[in-house]
């Protein structure tokens, strides 16, 4: 326990310095600047919660421009959007959990920018990916889904690829379009076919996938698993 307690402390430490030294130096070129900080706690991995703060920036219409870590245990990523600063960092805690602390810099001492924004950014990292649609990594993660086995997705923006155990394993390309995944596979076989991927309840990472063989073919008129976001 008194390891996790340092651990902590060294992190509150370090985001301390990050937040001070982006929000500072911006500040000399903006008079008046307030700020609003926010903490929450997910039961996700590390992967998921960097994916919805790169995903809630991204979603709120922030530039993102900085992003790092000082161990193992923390990633942060920094954006801006007009004279608004925003910083999300997130901390691998005990027991699976992972803590997400939510720094916002806005114009004005009253604080009601900063904390406008930082409310908008909290709500968006309740959500998978960062409740971002295309512009977010909602679909990059590891899927179970029953014949199709295991799952791997790369997203990047609203392109993604990735590769499949199931059904021969496979590779497949595709992009993201109305909170959609539509995609070509193909299997170790040779053999190609087309998908989409679209949501049952997308906040607890719910969807179907369905799919056909042959290139061109109809996917909603062949087969369907459901499909499970690991969290």
């Amino acid at each position: 326990m008194e390891g996790w307690i340092m651990k902590r402390l060294c992190m509150t430490a370090v985001i301390s310095s990050l937040v001070a030294i982006i929000f500072v130096s911006d500040g000399l070129g903006q008079a008046r600047a307030s700020w609003s900080r926010g903490i929450q706690h997910f039961q996700v991995t590390m992967t998921e919660c960097q994916n919805r703060a790169r995903g809630a920036l991204a979603a709120e219409g922030y530039a993102v421009e900085n992003e790092g870590s000082s161990f193992g245990g923390d990633f942060f990523y920094g954006g801006y959007k007009g004279l608004v600063n925003a910083v999300i960092a997130c901390n691998l805690w005990a027991e699976g959990r992972v803590w997400a602390n939510v720094f916002v810099s806005g114009p004005g001492r009253d604080g009601s920018a900063a904390g406008e924004e930082r409310v908008k950014l909290q709500a968006r990292m309740g959500q998978p990916g960062g409740g971002s649609g295309s512009t977010g990594s909602v679909f990059g993660g590891i899927w179970d889904a029953y014949a199709w086995d295991v799952i791997t997705i790369d997203q990047t923006g609203d392109r993604v690829t990735g590769r499949y155990t199931g059904l021969g394993s496979g590779i497949f390309q595709g992009t993201v379009s109305g909170g959609k995944l539509y995609f070509s596979f193909r299997n170790a076989a040779g053999g190609l076919g087309e998908a989409v991927m679209s949501p049952i309840d997308a906040n607890s990472g719910r969807y179907v996938l369905n799919y056909c063989d042959g290139r061109g073919c109809d996917p909603m008129k062949q087969g369907r698993v459901d499909a499970q976001k690991r969290r």
